[in-house]
């Protein structure tokens, strides 16, 4: 590494006297017009508050790189799920889902006739029924079970089951 050095004059306002010191560290000033000319960027007596900077620039870019890790590294969100009182289908799966009925408790029902690659299915509990037409309350009621069946573009079928939270 190249070193630099320079006489540096200053006043003490303590004294009265005039102190001269060296002061030495890495070239990182650049005359412009030759010798005799002003310093123009950074001195070498600066060299602290440059080398500073370069850590905050890391900090940026590893804090970056950190979050962007957790985002891929998070765990997979479940295909079917209750969301307070909104029932949640997922098509996770790069086919199409048709005639895709979603079953709550094994008698409330409800569903749709299209689900699209990575498209979301969101059905209020209270929108489900009975073959009767009796609705699901969530005031007098718990969920227990959801169930999901369809066919997919293939024709193959398709079976998807949520039986509560488990961690509860």
């Amino acid at each position: 590494m190249r070193m630099s050095t320079k006489d540096f004059a200053g006043f003490n306002s303590l004294t009265g006297a005039t102190v001269s010191r060296q002061v030495r560290g890495p070239l990182r000033a650049v005359r412009i017009g030759g010798e005799g000319a002003p310093w123009t960027g950074a001195r070498a007596a600066c060299g602290y508050h440059i080398r500073m900077t370069v850590p905050a620039r890391w900090r940026v870019r590893l804090t970056l790189a950190a979050w962007l890790l957790a985002a891929a590294c998070s765990a997979a969100r479940a295909p079917v799920r209750l969301e307070g009182d909104i029932v949640i289908v997922e098509n996770q799966t790069a086919r199409e889902w048709r005639n895709v009925v979603i079953t709550v408790n094994d008698h409330f029902r409800g569903g749709s006739a299209v689900l699209a690659p990575g498209g979301r299915l969101t059905a209020p509990l209270s929108g489900f029924q009975t073959a009767f037409g009796q609705r699901f309350s969530r005031a007098t009621q718990s969920v227990a079970k959801i169930e999901v069946a369809a066919t997919d573009a293939g024709g193959a079928p398709v079976a998807l089951t949520w039986a509560g939270d488990k961690d509860k």
